[in-house]
């Protein structure tokens, strides 16, 4: 009896043994087919540049001198000039830079809200905006964070905030720890959004699951850790009537949504003419190209004013 009971434990060892190859070799089924389909993606993409006119190269290069040459203006400033040449001042603290940062963290947050629709309540058809719509958000808090880094002056006195250069006293400090946990929680729902969209729209129990926790933590926290506390900051302002009103916070996260909504539903719009393919049949039902467009464009005048 008890080498019967010793055969039968090493039975199901070798059982479990036996499950446990089949089931990493069905993982390396699923991640093989996953590297599958990111080649294809971007061989995809390389051909579609190789087979663009002489237009789009043109274009191309244009946008790399000006990239270039905004690059080496930026390096200028930060480095040699100072923020002084931009004109701001201890009179004028708050330039261009403080502009762009707040509508970029706008746009940033209110793009989350396409991976809410998608992942937490289920709308499938929406699911053509989905990734890009998560990407966009990303970006846009990069571009941010980079104009926030700008407004500082110097790019290494601004990489020790706020580990090491911090006001405990100072809101600003507070409001900068959030960026970091609100980029992780982007990419974070942008690493199972992507691998769903690989997977064929249809991913493992996990991580539909992870995809929509993920997509609802981060719209609450871009509206109301992140954005909201940006309105609070310009309501203490008592020198400027217009923006010394408790309602701000609620306008904040007001045109965050449409900002980010009309963003990501115009560079759709734009994607789609250009790019004939299987997800953008439903464009017509999925955006309104003119008045996406024109709610993008008003925002960023309302900005500026």
């Amino acid at each position: 009896m008890k080498d019967a009971g010793r055969v039968s434990s090493i039975l199901a060892s070798m059982k479990n043994a036996g499950n446990s190859i089949l089931a990493s070799m069905k993982d390396a089924d699923r991640v093989s087919s996953i590297l599958a389909s990111m080649k294809n993606a971007g061989n995809s993409a390389l051909a579609s540049i190789k087979d663009a006119g002489r237009i789009y190269h043109i274009v191309l290069a244009i946008l790399l001198v000006l990239m270039a040459w905004g690059l080496i203006s930026w390096v200028r400033i930060m480095f040699i000039e100072g923020v002084g040449i931009t004109g701001s001042s201890d009179l004028v603290p708050w330039g261009i830079y403080i502009v762009a940062f707040v509508f970029f963290v706008g746009t940033s947050a209110g793009a989350s809200l396409m991976g809410l629709m998608i992942h937490g309540f289920g709308r499938k058809d929406y699911e053509p905006l989905g990734t890009r719509a998560i990407l966009v958000g990303f970006l846009s808090l990069l571009a941010a964070v980079l104009f926030l880094v700008s407004d500082v002056g110097n790019p290494i006195r601004a990489g020790l905030l706020p580990a090491v250069l911090h006001n405990p006293t100072s809101m600003l400090v507070y409001t900068s720890m959030t960026y970091a946990g609100f980029a992780a929680l982007m990419l974070s729902e942008l690493f199972f959004a992507v691998k769903i969209t690989l997977m064929g729209g249809e991913g493992s129990h996990w991580d539909e699951k992870m995809a929509k926790w993920l997509a609802i933590g981060a719209l609450l926290f871009a509206l109301m850790v992140v954005h909201a506390p940006h309105g609070a900051l310009f309501a203490f302002l008592k020198a400027r009537e217009m923006w010394n009103t408790p309602l701000l916070p609620a306008h904040f996260v007001t045109v965050a949504l449409a900002s980010g909504i009309a963003c990501n539903d115009t560079y759709h719009n734009n994607y789609c003419k250009n790019n004939q393919e299987r997800n953008c049949e439903q464009r017509d039902s999925l955006t309104h190209g003119r008045t996406s467009g024109f709610l993008f464009r008003g925002n960023i005048i309302y900005g500026l004013l």
